[in-house]
């Protein structure tokens, strides 16, 4: 008797906790959803035609635009013509312009940052936006308009035919240095990868001329010089109060095609004539995310034209790097290191880690669709290479290497010249480090496809067997830029 009063307590419960569940189920299916009225998020302002879409401090600025630009073409005529660039950056260039009347000096940062739909360009954009706002604060800058994101009209040709922009302003606090010279105003402007998609140094040029040129009076647009050369002319006052300073490339990617257009565009001396609207001509550019070694970033670039012989070393690359940058009227002022310093530090933390090169199998696997993910085995090859060829003969003999790694890797560019113009003699080393690369985007996820579940599909597998040498075998995952 007293089993069966058991066993139906049992069941009872059993039934009570499948309830539950199912009425949690079907309690939690319906997204939380607000109550608060949403509203267009358009504003528009009269004074100088300033387009702003309302969007907090912590969302995508791409996105935001785009909602904007959505009830801009709904409420724009089809047969209204574009007018050109420099009447579209005509409220930018006014406001910028009343600023410096009142005895204000502005900084223009122009930030290159991730395009595109997928997930990973807008969570870099967000991080972006982030880091960016968050370095303003720390120097004692706060944003002029929390809840709103301005934009002016870019290329209409463009997938993102606008450019976010958002006005910070100087917070005087007992806290920031007062005697140090800042800028009283700092225009940050976003420029996405669709943004410069005919080029980085036409794209940045053109815009940073056009907001301090000098404008016409009826058409409002920038007056051109009587030469043959036709520049912009620029304001004087404009130009010696504003400072254009560029926050990029986001990728070494970007970085390389930087390289290239430089020298397209600046091969040739271009007689003391500034590229850049600064007083000097010259522009800072600050490059917190490109950590590729110089010499890898303009290996193999031809001289101007695609003629001519391309550097073939590492040393002369790196020189190379060097005068493109100069040519363009580029200073480097910001940089977050090379990974030859990052990679020795890793290597000496594997030994550390009774890691042994040479004797253990090391796997590396990254990215092979990006400028960075392929360069990087050259880096850890090169670094792990170095540190093979300071062991002694003795042991180089037990692990089958040759002698002649001390002179073919006696520093970091040899190691890459000999993987990249002798990859025989690379090969005949042995140093059991292999290389194992996939496709970014394999979770399958394409902007605008519907998400609903596909029925599982069998695929036939490929089984690849790896044959190693010798000791264990030691993964490092390597990420990309």
């Amino acid at each position: 008797m007293a089993k069966k009063q058991t066993d139906s307590k049992v069941a009872v419960a059993g039934a009570l906790t499948l309830v539950l569940a199912l009425a949690g189920a079907m309690l939690v299916k319906e997204p939380l959803r607000s109550s608060r009225p949403v509203g267009t998020g358009l504003d528009m302002k009269a004074a100088i035609e300033e387009q702003t879409v309302r969007a907090r401090l912590w969302e995508d600025p791409v996105a935001a635009v785009q909602r904007g630009l959505r009830e801009v073409r709904a409420n724009r005529p089809v047969s209204t013509p574009s007018p050109p660039l420099t009447q579209r950056l005509r409220s930018l260039r006014q406001a910028i312009t009343e600023r410096v009347k009142d005895g204000q000096h502005v900084t223009v940062l122009l930030v290159t940052t991730s395009g595109g739909p997928y997930v990973e360009s807008t969570e870099s954009r967000i991080r972006d936006r982030y880091a960016v706002g968050t370095a303003l604060g720390v120097s004692c800058y706060v944003p002029e308009q929390e809840g709103q994101l301005s934009f002016v009209e870019w290329d209409t040709r463009s997938p993102l035919p606008a450019l976010p922009y958002e006005w910070y302003r100087l917070r005087r606090t007992r806290l920031c240095d007062e005697e140090s010279p800042r800028s009283h105003s700092v225009l940050v402007v976003w420029f996405p990868d669709e943004a410069l998609s005919h080029g980085f140094f036409s794209g940045l040029t053109s815009f940073s001329q056009a907001l301090v040129c000098r404008e016409a009076e009826k058409k409002s647009e920038c007056l051109l010089t009587d030469d043959q050369r036709k520049l912009v002319r620029l304001n004087a006052q404009l130009q010696g109060a504003v400072t254009f300073k560029i926050l990029g490339p986001r990728s070494s990617s970007a970085f390389r095609a930087l390289l290239a257009e430089a020298g397209e565009s600046y091969g040739k001396p271009h007689g003391g004539i500034g590229v850049w609207p600064n007083a000097d001509g010259w522009i800072e550019l600050y490059s917190p995310w490109n950590s590729a070694m110089k010499g890898l970033l303009a290996y193999g670039l031809k001289p101007t034209g695609g003629k001519g012989v391309a550097c073939d070393s590492y040393t002369s690359c790196e020189q190379e790097f060097a005068r493109r940058l100069t040519g363009a009227n580029i200073r480097l002022a910001y940089e977050v290191g090379s990974d030859d310093r990052l990679f020795e530090s890793l290597v000496e933390e594997l030994e550390r880690r009774q890691v042994r090169l040479g004797w253990d199998a090391v796997i590396l696997i990254g990215e092979w669709d990006s400028f960075y993910g392929r360069t990087l085995p050259i880096e850890f090859r090169a670094a792990a290479c170095k540190k093979i060829a300071t062991f002694p003969e003795r042991d180089l003999e037990t692990i089958e290497v040759p002698v002649t790694i001390k002179q073919w890797c006696s520093d970091i560019p040899h190691a890459v010249d000999l993987q990249i113009r002798r990859q025989a003699d690379y090969e005949s080393l042995r140093l059991n480090v292999q290389r194992y690369s996939y496709l970014s985007g394999l979770d399958g996820e394409v902007p605008g496809e519907d998400r609903k579940p596909k029925p599982y599909v069998p695929i036939a597998r490929k089984t690849a067997s790896v044959s190693v040498r010798r000791g264990p075998v030691r993964w490092t995952m390597c990420g990309h830029w």
